[in-house]
């Protein structure tokens, strides 16, 4: 069975760290990076096999919702959550997840999303 591979940026390194190890541990392949321009010029340069997105909203050069829209205008779609350790106001279209969280939070984000495609979600909590 594929493991869904999810994409992270944070620009805290620990909260990189944290929620990465908190992805594989529940069984998905995780690609982590603290730099949402780098993220942005590997899934314009072509890196497209992500089942989600994980962002935070507020990074220095290029937020969560900036990055987005960029990918989007692109023609990328990738189904995004959203991190944000403030009241972060909604971001239209997809869901926003309080720092901190546990795994079955994010888990069950992501499984709003659809990224499981037909997978049991209990397989990943």
């Amino acid at each position: 069975m594929t493991r869904p591979r999810i994409l992270v940026i944070d620009d805290d390194e620990d909260v990189l760290r944290s929620t990465t190890r908190m992805l594989r541990a529940a069984g998905f392949e995780v690609v982590g990076t603290t730099s949402p321009v780098e993220a942005l010029e590997r899934l314009l340069g072509g890196d497209r096999a992500f089942a989600a997105l994980i962002t935070d909203v507020y990074m220095p050069a290029l937020g969560g919702p900036e990055l987005v829209a960029r990918v989007e205008e692109a023609g990328i779609s990738i189904p995004t959550l959203y991190l944000s350790g403030d009241d972060a106001p909604p971001v239209v279209g997809h869901p926003v997840l309080a720092k901190p969280f546990s795994r079955r939070l994010v888990v069950e984000a992501l499984a709003e999303l659809g990224v499981f495609d037909g997978v049991p979600v209990s397989r990943f909590s």
